[in-house]
């Protein structure tokens, strides 16, 4: 700083810090980079930390840079199943399975009809294997009432099994298991009564699903809303 250089350079440098001084000394950095306006280049493992810090960030594996953009552009718009899953605390859902010329996506031993979510032209000529991924803050659990109602046409309908729940203050997490996978779900609510082993349904809107190539990792634009 007193030589006033046209770059910082920080590799992981709060990693050695606890978690409340690491809190305190983002904000730190954060103000003196607003004071001398000098250009900072900051690695770190922590996505936190990127998210927090960063005005763009680069998202890299084995060297090579798989996307860069803003927080938003990365947490909303991952071109890859990579990017989706490092970006976002907790990561991204990802469900592994085969959609058909039918637009059927199967899961296991259960079919989803995806036919109302995925663009026509974009559906495979052949079976294709793909990943199916979403937000655990998208997820949305039926009432028992809901439950035995007519669901919307369109919605992405599940049953998940609820292991235990950790009521974080201001929002809910949710760990279960659907499909032999293990999920999370995230309510702006406390669960009421024992949230342990007990079946639950979840549904995600369609503007709400991402789709990637399981071959490539790469992302399908197949969602008529992305």
């Amino acid at each position: 700083m007193v030589r006033d250089p046209e770059i910082f350079l920080m590799d992981e440098p709060l990693s050695n810090l606890d978690a409340k001084l690491r809190v305190k000394t983002r904000q730190d950095i954060i103000d003196l980079h607003r004071q001398l306006g000098t250009v900072t280049l900051y690695v770190t493992h922590d996505q936190a930390e990127a998210m927090a810090l960063a005005d763009k960030i680069i998202v890299m594996r084995d060297g090579i840079i798989m996307q860069s953009g803003s927080p938003a552009d990365l947490y909303d718009d991952p071109h890859h199943i990579f990017v989706a899953r490092f970006i976002g605390s907790p990561s991204m859902n990802i469900f592994r399975g085969f959609l058909d010329p039918e637009a059927h996506f199967k899961v296991g031993e259960t079919s989803y009809d995806l036919s109302a979510l995925i663009a026509k032209e974009l559906i495979p000529k052949e079976t294709q294997e793909i990943f199916v991924g979403f937000r655990p803050e998208k997820t949305s659990p039926l009432t028992p009432a809901e439950e035995g109602q007519e669901q919307p046409h369109g919605k992405f309908t599940f049953k998940a099994q609820l292991h235990y729940a950790e009521y974080m203050g201001a929002y809910t997490l949710l760990y279960l298991e659907a499909h032999e996978r293990s999920i999370v779900s995230q309510l702006e609510r406390k669960i009421k009564g024992s949230p342990h082993d007990r079946q639950v349904t979840l549904q995600v809107a369609p503007e709400d699903l991402y789709f990637f190539d399981a071959e490539t990792g790469q992302r399908m634009y197949a969602n008529k809303d992305h």
